[in-house]
């Protein structure tokens, strides 16, 4: 008659269902969070998801990493095939190594990277999804490069008391270590400084740099460059060379077209100071590695500069000594010649007396 008589109910625990997606939900959470970079992709590296740490690091959004091969994206360099790579992944779940990636702006990165295998590939799917989790380790890298690279100038500086040859070696060391190019001025007698050393991997663009300096007039009332750095005794950095200071400095359009054609990209000058008195620059600039100096790479300069100020002032010193000690070798051998006349002549006068 339509009349209810019982009614069944069932009670389903979702309790664990619950706990799992708050966890998920807390792990999501974590993922964008983080400052180090992960993203998902297929085997073939096409990205899936890209999460706020990535966005910061490399300067893409989600939006315009997801659908992108992250190789491709970031300009991986591998320090093995990727071939070997992902044969590493399917028989060993994971992968991880060092390798150099480019920030959207062109900044170079060395990144340590994780690469992880979530799920292997399943019937009607023809991809594989991949964890990658990278950590920008540049600055890191910077800076033991740096620590190494002042040991190496350090043992140069205290290997002989010819400094200028040391210096040589040292701007030799500095490309590509530091730098793409390392110049090295001291100033002259004649109250110009010159350059000592100019250093690229290429030997043709030395060759156009010393002929550009040499056709430069030298102006040491210039407000920047080597004039100002000897003059103030400060340190010069452009993080970033816009183009404005290009035409600033270019004696005209020829110059102007040379100088854009190097490309740079940042460039620290540093004093040389003996006595509270400025003899020289050095000077270091990034070009093809479109490496971005920071005020870490500042500090590097200014602590190479000091140490070249005080290995100069050991050579004055040990200069001075030697003349000083040649000085007094030269009076006692007078004083010595002197009295040994005299004592001649005291010998002679005695046997004049006896004789007499």
């Amino acid at each position: 008659s339509g009349t209810a008589h019982r009614m069944i109910g069932v009670n389903i625990d979702i309790t664990e269902r619950k706990i799992a997606e708050e966890r998920e939900g807390l792990q999501a959470k974590l993922v964008q969070a983080t400052h180090d970079a992960f993203v998902v992709c297929e085997e073939d590296g096409r990205i899936l998801s890209w999460n706020q740490g990535a966005a910061a690091l490399y300067g893409w959004s989600e939006a315009e990493a997801t659908g992108q091969l992250i190789n491709s994206l970031l300009k991986t360099q591998f320090p093995i095939p990727l071939e070997k790579i992902g044969q590493t992944l399917h028989e060993q779940g994971s992968w991880e190594g060092d390798v150099e990636q480019v920030k959207k702006d062109g900044t170079p990165l060395i990144i340590a990277s994780r690469r992880v295998l979530l799920q292997e590939s399943r019937v009607g799917d023809r991809h594989a999804r991949i964890l990658v989790v990278n950590r920008d380790i540049t600055d890191l890298r910077r800076t033991l490069l740096h620590l190494r690279f002042l040991t190496e100038a350090s043992r140069l500086l205290v290997s002989s008391l010819d400094y200028k040859e040391v210096l040589i070696q040292v701007a030799q060391r500095a490309v590509p270590m530091v730098a793409d190019w390392c110049r090295i001025d001291l100033l002259e007698s004649d109250g110009r400084a010159r350059p000592l050393v100019i250093r690229h991997v290429d030997p043709e663009k030395v060759a156009w740099a010393y002929e550009l300096d040499k056709n430069t007039p030298y102006d040491p009332d210039a407000p920047t460059g080597t004039p100002a750095i000897l003059r103030d005794k400060q340190s010069e950095f452009y993080p970033n060379i816009p183009d404005e200071l290009l035409v600033a400095s270019s004696r005209d359009e020829h110059e102007l077209e040379l100088v854009r054609s190097i490309g740079f990209s940042s460039v620290i000058s540093v004093p040389i100071v003996v006595q509270e008195r400025g003899v020289g620059v050095i000077t270091l600039v990034t070009t093809e590695t479109k490496r971005h100096y920071t005020p870490t790479d500042l500090a590097m300069a200014e602590e190479l500069a000091g140490r070249v100020s005080l290995a100069m002032e050991n050579v004055r010193i040990y200069q001075q000594l030697q003349e000083f000690n040649t000085n007094l070798e030269g009076m006692v051998a007078e004083r010595t010649e002197a009295l040994q006349q005299l004592n001649t002549e005291l010998q002679r006068s005695n046997q004049e007396l006896q004789d007499f």
